[in-house]
This record gives C-alpha cells, structure tokens and sequence, in this order.
C-alpha cells in the first residue's frame, strides 16, 4: 500500500513539474521611442507581448507654464470600444518630479494612483474602465523628464 501511494506520488509530481517547465515560456518586453509631436522625446513604451490592458497611449503634450514648471500629459485610452480590465499603468522617471496627478475621463472601478516618496514614479489601478474612458496622467516637474511607461498596449497614430 505504501508502494502505491509512493509512486503515485512521484507520478503526480513528475507531471506537475513537466508541466510547469513546459509551460512556463519567457516574456520579453520591447521598448518604443515616445515622439508626441515628433521633435523631441518624451520616453518610452515598454510593451510586453502576451500581456493585455487593451489600453493605448492617445497623445503626449508638453508645456511649460508661467511659475517655470514643465508639465506633461499622457492620455491613455481604448480604441476597441470596449470595457478595459485590470488596468495597471507605471510610469519611471530618469529623475524626482514635483508631483504626479491623474485625470479619468469615463467610469473607473476601484481606481487608485500611486505616488511614492521617492518621487521618481508613479503608477494607476483600475479593475475596469468603461469604453470611452480616457486616462491622463500630468506630470509636473522642473526640468523636461524622460519617462518609460509600462502596462499598455502601443501608441496610437492618426
């Protein structure tokens, strides 16, 4: 009886691990270079194949206002039209911002956004977002600030 129950174990355990490593195939991310209206760059898009948050960056804008500010804005929207799901967007910046907001265009369930101490990031959650919702992070800093963003699809071009 022992016997049995040893080597049905071992069967089990041969089978689960030979799935495991079979199944388990590696993921690489790419980068894509952030040219909002072409001249200069604003980061890039880290995209993942296999990973989707039917999510895509709209359009990128940069201005700098009256105090001697830069702020930047991202717009991240849904082109299929669709209900978005698990939305996890990050944003690193090359150095320390002054602050991080988030605007939803739409309805959001169970949004929250992230902006650590440090500075140098920040990120926004959502289980869903509705099909016309759009995303727009604002970035405020006081020098121009090259940005890598993951958790999205692609870029958008008209």
């Amino acid at each position: 009886m022992n016997k049995t129950l040893l080597v049905g174990f071992f069967c089990l355990l041969y089978i689960s691990l030979n799935a495991q490593v079979s199944g388990n195939k590696t993921l690489y991310a790419k980068g894509i270079a952030i040219h909002g209206d072409g001249k200069e760059s604003y980061g890039k898009l880290t995209v993942i194949d296999g990973l989707h948050s039917y999510l895509f960056l709209k359009s990128c804008d940069r201005k700098k206002d009256s105090a001697g500010f830069f702020i930047t804005e991202f717009r991240f929207t849904n082109p299929n039209r669709l209900v978005a799901h698990n939305i996890t967007i990050v944003l690193q910046f090359d150095q320390m911002v002054d602050s991080v907001a988030f605007a939803v265009e739409g309805e959001p369930k169970n949004p929250r956004s992230i902006f650590p101490e440090g500075k140098m990031g920040a990120s926004y959650q959502a289980l869903e977002l509705s099909a016309s919702g759009v995303i727009t992070a604002i970035v405020y800093s006081q020098r121009k600030v090259f940005t890598t963003i993951t958790g999205i699809e692609g870029e958008l071009h008209d």
